[in-house]
């Protein structure tokens, strides 16, 4: 795949963000007898974040997915550690082919405009380069 480049208009205040398409997994669409016309799917700005070991989905997304929780988990937060609910989620990068499997923490983004976070589980799949001189960055997939 051609690397994808991640521009921002102010990236030291911003961070490398991209949309995203947020879906549920194939497990939980197998079990729902989902088409694929009628598999559930939300697009979003995402902001990478190579801190967060997961991914985070604002709640509404999780909503308007209709998905149910896989596991309740204690989470490292830079506030101390929390019980969170972990999701199943799928994300695809729009007009790609490739779906990356994740697992993500249901949080409340609604005061920000990225509605999810792109964590390690999702960039295991990627090259990730931030080229703060350009202000802009770029993503390799590789698996």
């Amino acid at each position: 795949m051609k690397p994808i480049e991640l521009i921002s208009e102010n990236l030291l205040e911003e961070g490398l963000r991209m949309e995203v398409d947020i879906l549920p997994s194939l497990d939980f669409v197998r079990r729902q007898g989902m088409s694929a016309r009628t598999i559930p799917k939300v697009r979003t700005l995402a902001l990478f974040d190579t801190g967060a070991k997961l991914c985070v989905v604002d709640n509404n997304i999780i909503e308007a997915l209709g998905v149910e929780a896989y596991q309740t988990s204690p989470v490292k937060t830079p506030f101390g550690i929390v019980q969170a609910e972990i999701y199943q989620l799928i994300f695809q990068i729009p007009g790609k082919k490739e779906y990356f499997p994740v697992l993500a923490v249901k949080a409340d983004l609604s005061a920000d405009e990225c509605k999810a976070v792109i964590g390690r589980d999702f960039l295991s799949y990627c090259n990730l380069v931030y080229d703060g001189a350009q202000e802009k960055g770029y993503l390799l997939v590789m698996k």
